[in-house]
């Protein structure tokens, strides 16, 4: 009975340092996933979200918490550049799993209708922001009561949406009530007043109660902002994760990268567990050529870590790591073919500048002592594998003059990128 017993102790408390040790990989994707969105690191951003998605559903009968905390990224970040619809189907898939936890469906769920109520309300489809406000508050009033103080927002979104339809008597009444629960609690009080000051002094001016809508100005003026305070400890001693030497497989040089004479420097992130583990890990900057790119991620997502630590405990952190693809050429770059502009003529596609910060497709290629182009490879698609061939034809084409030394052509490499021609519809 005893040894049961502590069997039983043992794999709770393996158990619950899994689901810590989940849970702070998951904290640490998504908040790697906020931060290159910030960085318009846009499909970056939306992978490593997918990736904490697919870890928080493992988990997703004990936690369902966790999945809806991704879903709501991810619902914000189709919000933020302005894919209302996708957001929208996030948002709707939240509020049914809020519906079967009982400890999410009361004011989790008001709270997510709220935020669809803002986001109909962004694109000016007033009846299905009504229709959500109203569904966040029944869910409040039903709940909690009629004096919830997080009625306060959904009246002042209400209020908004009623004043933007024109119906000014029902939007007045609306934010008064938010007046009246606002004057009752003390958190945000600031924050409430400012919204309602704002829609109120509106309607005072659109009924003509300019005496109203002075004093309500008056009002809003003297309004302070809140201070804020930081809790962040400047004692913490934090150590970064370690890569362990020789743990690492020296990336081999792509044969088929050799004619080109391909260099750069790729840079990945690892995201190392607290048991040196590696959960994630993602090509932070490009080479410039996905050749070496996977080369170099291949062979690096073997590499052991010692892992971090705060206050000399072991935590989950990401790690930073360099490659540089060099081939120990001193000296001037090799020449590169001339295009013969004339030979590469489309009403679809022209060639712009390797300056250029926008192209549709970018191509390697290599050219023999002819001028004629050969070992054609696509290094940035356009997603559109039919666009894609028709590029490729195109430079099949092209003519090039290849350098030479001492009065002899040799076969070289070159890059170039195309982009659709204005008159391409």
């Amino acid at each position: 009975m005893k040894n049961t017993v502590l069997a039983t102790l043992m794999s709770f408390c393996i158990t619950g340092l899994t689901h810590a040790a989940d849970l702070d990989t998951l904290r640490a994707l998504n908040g790697e996933a906020a931060h290159l969105f910030f960085q318009k690191q846009h499909a970056l951003a939306f992978d490593l979200n997918k990736q904490a998605l697919l870890l928080a559903e493992k988990e997703q009968g004990s936690y369902p918490e966790r999945v809806i905390d991704v879903l709501n990224q991810q619902a914000n970040f189709y919000e933020n550049l302005k894919q209302l619809k996708h957001a929208e189907t996030v948002l709707l898939r939240v509020i049914a799993m809020q519906e079967k936890v009982p400890a999410l469906a009361g004011r989790e769920r008001a709270r997510t209708h709220n935020w669809l109520g803002n986001m109909y309300l962004s694109e000016n489809n007033y009846k299905s922001a009504e229709e959500s406000l109203l569904h966040a508050i029944r869910i409040l009033q039903s709940e909690y009561g009629d004096e919830d103080t997080d009625l306060i927002g959904n009246f002042v979104l209400l209020g908004d949406i009623l004043l933007a339809q024109g119906r000014l008597e029902e939007a007045e009444t609306t934010l008064k009530r938010a007046v009246t629960l606002n004057e009752k609690q003390s958190n945000d009080k600031v924050y409430w007043q400012q919204g309602i000051l704002r829609s109120l002094e509106k309607i005072y001016r659109l009924t003509g109660r300019d005496e109203l809508a002075k004093e309500t100005a008056a009002k809003f003026a003297n309004i302070k902002p809140s201070a804020f305070i930081s809790n962040v400890r400047p004692d913490v001693a934090f150590k970064n994760a370690k890569l362990k030497q020789d743990s690492c497989k020296r990336p081999e040089y792509p044969r088929e990268a050799l004619p080109y004479e391909l260099q750069g420097r790729v840079q990945l992130r690892f995201l190392i567990t607290e048991n040196g583990s590696i959960a994630a890990k993602y090509i932070s900057q490009s080479s410039g050529w996905k050749i070496l790119d996977d080369a170099a991620f291949n062979a690096l997502a073997f590499c052991k870590f010692d892992p971090a630590s705060l206050d000399e405990k072991p935590v989950t952190s990401w790690f930073g790591y360099q490659y540089v693809w060099n081939l120990g050429m001193e000296g001037p770059a090799s020449p590169t073919p001339e295009l013969i502009e004339s030979s590469c003529r489309s009403d679809k596609y022209s060639v712009v500048s390797p300056s250029a910060k926008q192209w549709l497709v970018r191509l390697r290629f290599l050219v023999d002592t002819k001028g004629k182009t050969l070992g054609i490879k696509i290094e940035d698609s356009s997603r559109d594998t039919s666009i894609d061939n028709e590029v490729v034809k195109l430079l099949e084409q092209c003519q090039f003059t290849p350098p030479s030394l001492n009065g002899k052509q040799y076969q070289s490499a070159g890059v170039i990128r195309f982009v659709r021609t204005a008159k391409t519809k």
